[in-house]
Formats: structure tokens, C-alpha cells, sequence
């Protein structure tokens, strides 16, 4: 929760559809890192407004085409600042559902398929059945 000061940076995998509604979520001086393109490649009627009004900024990349010395220092970073903020709990991964078990994956596809959830879908497979 933002305690509706938005948030400061995105990183989106998905583009097009979720472009208009990033920009909205963002807080002044936010920063939208386009990262994959899921969704579309294509971002839809933009009101580049908005992108001025809360003076965003926007970026893209990739590191499929960087070097193998560039992804080692990326992971490198991520190792050393990103994964204490997530073992001290002051960033977390939010979980959609955590309930859908192997029996019941037709509705969990078809929940990511709708859009309509927030965060990572989660299934649950009982260990022993990956024991052959």
C-alpha cells in the first residue's frame, strides 16, 4: 500500500496494455522501466499529459543482447541491494492466491488469462508427486 502516494518505480514486463495505468500509479517524479513486452508491444491513446504533469520518467531495456560481464554485474547488484530489502521485509512479492492446487490449475490459467488479479498466481504441488 502507497497510502496514496503512488509508487516509484515499475518494472513492467507486460507493455501496451499496462502503460496508461502505470503512469497513473506512479507518484511525482516516478520512473516507469519497460522491461518486456507480454502484453503487447503497443501502448494504446497515452495521455502524455499526465507524463509531464507528474514529470515521469519513462525507459526501456533489455539485457538479452548484453554481455555475459554486464548480466554478472546485474546479478551482482541484485544479490547485494535488492534481496535484503526483500529478507527484511521492506519490499515483498504480493501473491494473488496461494490455493490452487494441481487439480485446480484450468482455473488458475484461466484467472492470469482474465487479467483481473494483482500480483503472482501461486500453485501448490505436493512434493511427492515430483518423486518419480
Amino acid at each position: 500500500q502507497t497510502r496514496g502516494k503512488g509508487v516509484n518505480l515499475i518494472l513492467d514486463m507486460v507493455g501496451g496494455p499496462y502503460f496508461n495505468d502505470n503512469l497513473e500509479i506512479l507518484q511525482l517524479q516516478g520512473r516507469l522501466a519497460v522491461i518486456g513486452s507480454l502484453g503487447s508491444p503497443v501502448a494504446k491513446e497515452a495521455d502524455l499529459r499526465l507524463l509531464m504533469r507528474k514529470r515521469l520518467t519513462v525507459g526501456g531495456s533489455t539485457i538479452r543482447a548484453q554481455s555475459d560481464e554486464f548480466k554478472r554485474r546485474i546479478a551482482t547488484d541484485l544479490q547485494n541491494n535488492v534481496w535484503p530489502l526483500f529478507e527484511s521485509n521492506r519490499i515483498q512479492v504480493v501473491l494473488y492466491s496461494a490455493d490452487f492446487k494441481l487439480d485446480s490449475l484450468n482455473a488458475a490459467q484461466e484467472l492470469m488469462e482474465a487479467s483481473s488479479h494483482i500480483g503472482k498466481i501461486c500453485a501448490i504441488i505436493d512434493p511427492k508427486l515430483l518423486d518419480n
